[in-house]
């Protein structure tokens, strides 16, 4: 996972509190679930505070109601809201919670040089869009969210941001791995910036 703070959030820090913590997880939940006949809710006494922030956990409201499995989410991983600046985090709890949550503070605020997710995305999905196996960059973008866990996809709009404040934007690697030319640094990086837009209204 990539933790990047701008420049702007380091120079001014916005503390928020619970309350809008909340509601920033609730409005992410409902802007990338749309269940037929159901919805997606915070399990509001597995909520964890920490110095850092809330950590929210969710579930679909049948399965909480009837405990079915069928109607459970898959890889709804806890979200963590930075009390700092407000931005979203996915914890990774593979290896439990408490690992989760001790790497989250020893990243926290730093950039970390493994950009693995936007790599693979980059090019397995967009260089394909050049080589004819999709139509379009919708199309691409479409079908790995379509398969994609919701974290790898927040992964890859995280990293991709990152990779967009580098002092020296590596836009030649960008160009090798979506096999596109670009002429300048500033059109690669206008280009990943649509990129990253489609990403974020699509999931």
């Amino acid at each position: 996972m990539i933790f990047c703070l701008s420049p702007a959030t380091k120079d001014k820090v916005i503390m928020i509190d619970k309350q809008t913590a909340y509601k920033i997880v609730k409005d992410e939940l409902e802007s990338s679930y749309k269940l037929e006949g159901d919805e997606v809710v915070i399990i509001d006494d597995r909520i964890i505070e920490e110095d850092f922030g809330w950590i929210f956990f969710y579930q679909s409201r049948r399965a909480l109601e009837t405990n079915m499995i069928r109607y459970k989410i898959v890889g709804n991983y806890p979200i963590i809201v930075d009390r700092l600046d407000s931005t979203i985090h996915y914890l990774n709890v593979e290896n439990g919670i408490d690992l989760g949550i001790s790497l989250y503070k020893q990243n926290r605020g730093k950039v970390i040089e493994n950009y693995s997710d936007i790599d693979g995305f980059l090019e397995c999905y967009m260089a394909k869009t050049c080589l004819g196996d999709f139509s379009s960059d919708e199309a691409a973008i479409q079908y790995y969210i379509t398969y994609a866990k919701l974290r790898e996809v927040q992964e890859v709009i995280e990293q991709g941001k990152c990779l967009l404040k580098k002092e020296h934007f590596p836009w030649e690697r960008i160009s090798e791995l979506t096999e596109r030319s670009f002429e300048t640094p500033e059109k690669a990086g206008q280009w990943l910036v649509e990129i990253i837009s489609l990403l974020e209204s699509t999931k």
